[in-house]
């Protein structure tokens, strides 16, 4: 048909020259309103057929692009996990997840890195440098390995198709077809989501337009839901490209120190980001609450009620979400705020006390469980009266990490001294911060507890 059609048009012009564009441009719209539906229809299957082409397209331009990453153990090259990579900037340059080589970073002894093609052939890599708050990591090769992809300048619009590529679970290069939804409304490190199914082996992987270029980086998915892909923005990419050098040559323990340097900038980031915040208030029986305290805090109120108990618990719970993976136990960057107001009618303050007691230290017990690469709890208990003229006690506990010197987590139990039939307790808890901000943060929310004049609703 598109040869019926230019030899119509050729015909016609022979026959009847045209002399300026604009003659030009009137003829062909006349033409193609005359030839009407059947053109219109042709072109509609055409766009059709480059659609259903473009996923077999873009899986055939990867295979140079798209590589296999392995953490083997160094004994026996046995494989201890996999990801995804690809090549970007430089054809002997990948880009992946950290959390696909942490394992290799905190034990370079025992790990090794490999990169792996699509025809099993394997080379030994070299990581170079990491952006451990966007979960990336830059590896080398030492002869070149395939051709870089483009990496996209600005965010494609909600709803504009995409592929993300990897290879889930070892069995082979994979394209999966989605959607890009924009930034998430929920996460205070800013993450793309995408609506594809990135499976486990696919995190490192890109996810790119159709135009082939790079708009974010596999890193995870809600397993709780369905097609709900996350994705490292492609300006994190062209960040840690920008401050890449050929002689820099980093050791582990540089990497590890870069870890702990990154996490510090980050407590003090988001320490800062806190203390700017206008707090939401709310009024909870007698008390003044701080609620929502970032604009990516994700909050909720509910009444907890046992009908064998003469007490009602209205809870009060914000907190920001993601935080900061350093290895399989270590996850940093994270805070909540939890209040629980105890009240009940006819309830004594001996009745509340016990309540809070009993509550308080099943808090305790539960939060200070064990955990692999942090020590155990150390607690300061104190009675106070907070600023507004609250007064209860006090639990300050923390711990700190055994390969993270500057930060530690913290947790915090306020229980109120029990007033008019109720009782209070507010649960902080900071993890992976320094102390100073850690002590910056404490000390702002325990300053916005009060006691109401007025009896609030929730």
């Amino acid at each position: 048909m598109p040869y019926l059609l230019a030899f119509a048009i050729l015909k016609i012009l022979i026959t009847k020259p045209l002399k300026t564009p604009v003659e030009f441009l009137s003829f062909v719209g006349q033409f193609f309103r005359r030839a009407g539906y059947a053109v219109a229809l042709f072109f509609l299957l055409q766009a059709s057929l480059v659609s259903a082409q473009t996923a077999a397209d873009m899986f055939k331009g990867a295979s140079e692009s798209v590589f296999t990453v392995e953490i083997q153990t160094a004994s026996d090259l046995s494989r201890n996990s996999q990801g995804s990579a690809f090549v970007a900037l430089r054809s002997n340059l990948l880009i992946t997840n950290y959390h696909v080589v942490s394992d290799f970073i905190q034990e370079p002894g025992k790990y090794v890195v490999v990169v792996k093609d699509g025809a099993g052939q394997m080379r030994r890599a070299h990581v170079r440098a990491i952006d451990v708050v966007s979960d990336l990591a830059l590896l080398s090769t030492e002869d070149p390995i395939g051709k870089p992809l483009r990496i996209r300048q600005s965010l494609p619009a909600k709803g504009v198709k995409g592929f993300s590529l990897g290879n889930p679970g070892g069995i082979g290069l994979t394209v999966v077809e989605g959607n890009f939804n924009g930034l998430s409304e929920s996460a205070f490190v800013p993450i793309i989501h995408f609506s594809g199914a990135i499976n486990s082996g696919m995190s490192g992987g890109p996810a790119i337009d159709e135009a082939g270029e790079v708009v974010g980086v596999n890193t995870a998915s809600r397993r709780r839901d369905q097609l709900i892909g996350l994705l490292s923005p492609a300006e994190n990419v062209t960040r840690l490209l920008a401050a890449f050098s050929e002689d820099m040559m980093v050791s582990p323990d540089m990497l590890r120190d870069q870890i702990e340097t990154q996490v510090v900038d980050f407590s003090k980031r988001l320490t800062q980001e806190v203390l700017t915040y206008e707090t939401d208030k709310v009024v909870s029986g007698y008390f003044g609450l701080p609620s929502k305290f970032q604009k990516k805090a994700r909050c909720y109120g509910e009444t907890e009620q046992n009908a064998t108990h003469r007490f009602k618990v209205a809870v009060n719970y914000c907190s920001l979400r993601g935080g900061i993976f350093i290895n399989d136990a270590i996850r940093v960057g994270t805070l909540s705020v939890h209040h629980r107001r105890i009240y009940g009618d006819e309830l004594t303050p001996s009745q509340t006390a016990a309540v809070q007691n009993e509550l308080s230290a099943s808090d305790v017990e539960n939060f200070g469980y064990p955990v692999e690469d942090k020590s155990v709890w150390e607690c300061q208990y104190s009675r106070v009266k907070l600023q507004a003229g609250t007064a209860g006690e006090l639990h300050v506990c923390q711990r700190s990490f055994t390969k993270l010197g500057k930060v530690k987590d913290f947790y915090l139990l306020f229980s109120s001294r029990p007033s008019r039939g109720e009782g209070l307790l507010t649960e902080i808890m900071i993890d992976g911060f320094t102390d100073s901000d850690a002590k910056k943060l404490i000390k702002h929310f325990l300053l916005q507890i009060s006691e109401a004049a007025n009896k609030g609703t929730l």
